[in-house]
């Protein structure tokens, strides 16, 4: 139809879709594998772990250390790596009516992707870029369990500064005050 727009062309393609799912790399956040969620007209795209190819050997022998993390690793390393980019890659499953067609989804994801200009300027731009060591070791454990590093294990008044806060009602705050007027008293 002469008279389609890009938008009808995509809504006619996406329309028998019933579920998709898997992971893809994003060039916003090239340093992690964002987790693609759809069924119905629900989709979401949400960063999840690490991509292996882009940890430090130190960060690297961290994270295998989690149960199971090193198989999974090495079965990637074995089956999935590619010379250049390592493990990033877009894995997605389509899943849908007999009116969904390949041929109509692909161009649509196609578009998604780099073109030669953006991709060298996204190396330029990302060459550098490694996880921050803050989300590894001891932080990074305690990140995952929800868990404020500069916080944990000082007790819950303290402060960044390793200060203890205390919750103290008016009437104490008044009796502390008027002590440490009578402190500086005794000392003058």
């Amino acid at each position: 139809d002469a008279a389609a727009t890009p938008a009808d062309h995509l809504a006619s393609a996406l329309k028998p879709v019933l579920r998709s799912k898997g992971f893809c790399w994003i060039d916003s956040d090239p340093l992690k594998m964002h987790e693609w969620a759809h069924a119905g007209r629900t989709l979401s795209v949400q960063a999840k772990d690490w991509w292996w190819s882009v940890l430090k050997e130190d960060q690297l022998n961290f994270q295998i250390c989690y149960p199971g993390a090193k198989g999974e690793y090495e079965r990637v390393k074995a089956s999935k790596w590619d010379d250049v980019w390592g493990d990033r890659r877009q894995e997605l499953v389509f899943i849908g009516g007999p009116a969904m067609s390949e041929e109509k989804i692909t161009p649509i994801l196609n578009q998604c992707l780099l073109d030669d200009a953006e991709l060298a300027a996204y190396c330029e731009r990302t060459e550098s870029l490694v996880p921050p060591d803050t989300y590894f070791g001891i932080d990074g454990l305690l990140r995952q369990m929800g868990e404020d590093p500069e916080k944990y294990g000082r007790g819950p008044g303290a402060s960044a500064d390793g200060q203890e806060v205390y919750d103290v009602s008016v009437a104490e705050e008044e009796a502390l005050e008027a002590a440490e007027e009578k402190a500086l008293e005794d000392v003058a």
